[in-house]
């Protein structure tokens, strides 16, 4: 939800992004689902995530599965982060579990050592976010308003994965989206094409509006 410039400065001040701004106006505390997921979203990127959930949610996914070993997620973040076992697992499964953080989303969930994933929910209340969360991967891949392809937005953004959702469920996904009229897909081209109906910065406003 911030940004840090990428100028070398041996100051560095941080800058709400469009979905930080929103996020302040309409849940400060970010207690609502729509936040903690999409705030999670951002965690996992590829390309400006967080070392730790980008490894997990992203690189791991193979490996782990939807339910998994705790011992088996140590190992794969102590050879991934080059760490010691086990000193990174806490603070990730804590998050999801905290009341004060992002339960309210419980991607992560821990019970006797196995560790259950949830996948982004396919809800109508959703959709919107979703789709401008998309749009702003498309903007970080390309030129604005430029279309992409479904394969290239998972090749360069994994969307797909570190939302864990399978073709199935991906398609019922697009279909809200495209309902609310901010995403279009062209499904009669192999692979699907996206085309946002706008910018990004310029959707963020509406991420709630099915809330209401």
């Amino acid at each position: 939800m911030i940004n840090l410039p990428e100028t070398r400065s041996s100051i560095k001040v941080p800058e709400l992004t469009p979905f930080g701004r929103v996020v302040i106006l309409e849940d400060p505390f970010l207690k609502d689902p729509v936040t903690q997921w999409l705030a999670h979203l951002n965690l996992c990127s590829p390309l400006k995530g967080a070392e730790i959930w980008y490894q997990t949610f992203y690189k791991g996914t193979n490996l782990l599965g939807l339910k998994f070993n705790r011992n088996t997620l140590e190992q794969w973040l102590a050879s991934a982060c080059d760490a010691p076992i086990g000193g990174l697992i806490g603070p990730l499964i804590r998050m999801y579990e905290d009341e004060a953080s992002f339960k309210s989303c419980g991607v992560l969930s821990e019970n006797n050592g196995i560790i259950s994933r949830k996948i982004a929910p396919i809800k109508p209340y959703m959709a919107i976010g979703y789709g401008v969360w998309l749009i702003g991967l498309m903007e970080s891949i390309a030129k604005p308003g430029t279309q992409v392809t479904l394969t290239e937005l998972e090749q360069k953004c994994g969307w797909i994965t570190i939302t864990g959702w399978n073709p199935m469920e991906t398609v019922a996904v697009l279909n809200i989206i495209e309902n609310k009229g901010i995403l279009s897909v062209d499904r009669q081209m192999n692979p699907w094409i996206f085309k946002a109906k706008d910018l990004s910065e310029n959707l963020w406003p509406r991420t709630y509006e099915d809330l209401l």
